[in-house]
């Protein structure tokens, strides 16, 4: 029987396996450890082993079953784990009980919009903000998932939030103005929407800094390390296009859309953003180039470097859910983790949708993303971070040969006939139908995108920057400069 010793010494030895394995066996065991289940559910979550956090977790909240803060925190670990029906399940009840906690309401009025749900979304979080009005993610929850018309009480209601939320944290405060940034560009007022984006990212920068030039430099040591020589000569055997399918691209490119379309798919389903990478990854060097080749030449064998890593990812999305063999996994920054995937996931394809940089920064900068991505609060950041994801798209084309499809966001709602049935093939899938009837497809949806993919296709976001021509002339300078600053520094075989 595994001691609460025997999980603390493997943490202090980095042993991850041993780690969850002793967790695993104080599960079972239901050892008396009282409190600390919070600090084993921690761990799990950071590991994504989310069956071992939510069995800790609920005996972490079973010390304390009246404790509202232990409940949310299951809560938040049911969301993340994409069980959001066990979120709702959990919450909705307590909601009842206390109907004057405006977090329930906040919560369940999120998880309802990530199901499908609209109406009982809005209205929950209706009630947030009438309890809570200082509360801008909420406003922002609810601008998301609605369009405002003038003279509007729902726009009235928004305005009068301006005042509440004028003194709120940063964060919140921010959040808010993004909401406002919607609501104005509903109403066709751009100059307005654009100056509450702007100070809503301004507000932003200052808690969520981006290191550019080491964003930059990661790209390069990728390029320069994982050339396509030495992949093909240290990557497993390719198996053919059985397995997971990476759908990559930058935020707000089309990505989701492409993952509606492929889970339509009778026997594909939908991972979404699962974030595994990092974790399956990290014996290995992760994304950093050096560290991957330093890990293959510890070993000279392709099974043994690599085996693991596929091994793990695939336990990692069991642990996650996936009900088949068949998967998309749209996790940001793929792109870093392109080569491993190549060296590890010989039954992996990857499907990379690119978009006008311009309106691709646009839609960038007007999303507030509640965690990471700091790059995208400022369009000259937003600039020099497209150029290094620029340089990455043109290594891995080469690189990856036939395992990499690139479909051109503008193409693919042009004439989603001609290219649906490309993106089966590649993917090894027999075109179906229902590919086409993407938005019929019930499922949750936990990204940016969650309003647009149950709507039909169309064809609106494309040059959806126009409007803001004129205030989107220092990302196209800086653009530029970044790409230019950036060729000089691509090996010679890799420039474009």
């Amino acid at each position: 029987m595994a001691t609460a010793a025997d999980f603390i010494a493997a943490l202090n030895r980095r042993d991850r396996p041993a780690a969850v394995d002793a967790a695993n066996r104080l599960v079972a065991s239901n050892a008396m450890l009282g409190d600390q289940w919070q600090a084993i559910a921690r761990f799990a979550v950071r590991v994504a082993e989310w069956p071992l956090a939510i069995d800790a977790m609920r005996r972490f909240v079973a010390r304390k079953p009246g404790d509202l803060d232990r409940t949310l925190q299951l809560a938040d670990i049911f969301a993340s784990a994409g069980r959001l029906d066990d979120a709702i399940a959990l919450i909705a009840p307590l909601a009842q009980r206390a109907p004057g906690d405006a977090r329930l309401h906040h919560l369940l009025g999120t998880a309802y919009i990530q199901v499908g749900n609209v109406a009982s979304g809005l209205d929950h979080l209706n009630a947030a903000a009438r309890i809570w009005p200082a509360s801008g993610m909420t406003w922002l929850a609810i601008a998301s998932a609605q369009r405002y018309a003038s003279g509007s009480t729902a726009f009235a209601a928004l305005l009068t939030a301006d005042r509440d939320t004028a003194r709120a944290a940063p964060t919140a405060r921010a959040a808010y103005l993004y909401a406002m940034g919607k609501a104005w560009e509903d109403l066709g007022e751009y100059d307005r929407a654009f100056d509450a984006f702007d100070m809503g990212a301004t507000l932003i920068r200052g808690e969520r800094p981006w290191d550019a030039d080491g964003d930059e430099a990661a790209a390069l040591a990728l390029v320069k390390e994982l050339d396509r020589s030495w992949l093909d000569e240290a990557a497993l055997p390719d198996l053919g296009p059985t397995g997971p399918i990476f759908v990559t691209g930058l935020p707000r490119s089309g990505t989701t859309l492409l993952d509606q379309i492929l889970a339509s798919h009778s026997v594909v389903s939908s991972g979404g953003e699962l974030n595994l990478l990092e974790v399956a990854t990290g014996d290995a060097g992760g994304s950093v180039a050096s560290m991957v080749r330093r890990h293959f030449e510890t070993t000279l064998d392709a099974e043994t470097a690599w085996g693991p890593i596929g091994l793990l990812y695939r336990h990692l999305v069991e642990q996650r859910g996936a009900p088949s063999a068949r998967f998309v996994d749209k996790s940001l920054d793929t792109s870093r983790y392109a080569g491993l995937i190549r060296l590890a996931m010989p039954d992996a394809r990857l499907i990379w949708i690119r978009r006008d940089p311009l309106d691709a920064a646009w839609s960038c900068f007007r999303t507030y993303f509640s965690q990471g991505l700091g790059w995208t609060f400022g369009l000259d950041t937003i600039a020099r971070h497209f150029a290094a994801e620029d340089v990455l798209f043109e290594h891995w084309s080469g690189a990856l040969g036939s395992r990499l499809l690139v479909v051109p966001y503008e193409e693919l709602v042009q004439d989603i006939g001609e290219w649906v049935p490309r993106i089966a093939r590649h993917a090894g899938l027999a075109f179906e139908p229902a590919m086409l009837d993407f938005h019929r497809l019930k499922r949750s949806v936990t990204t940016a995108s969650v309003a647009q993919v149950r709507q039909p296709l169309y064809q609106r976001a494309v040059g959806g920057s126009a409007p803001y021509a004129a205030r989107l002339a220092p990302f196209v300078a800086d653009y530029a400069q970044a790409k230019a600053a950036l060729a000089s520094k691509v090996p010679v075989g890799d420039r474009a």
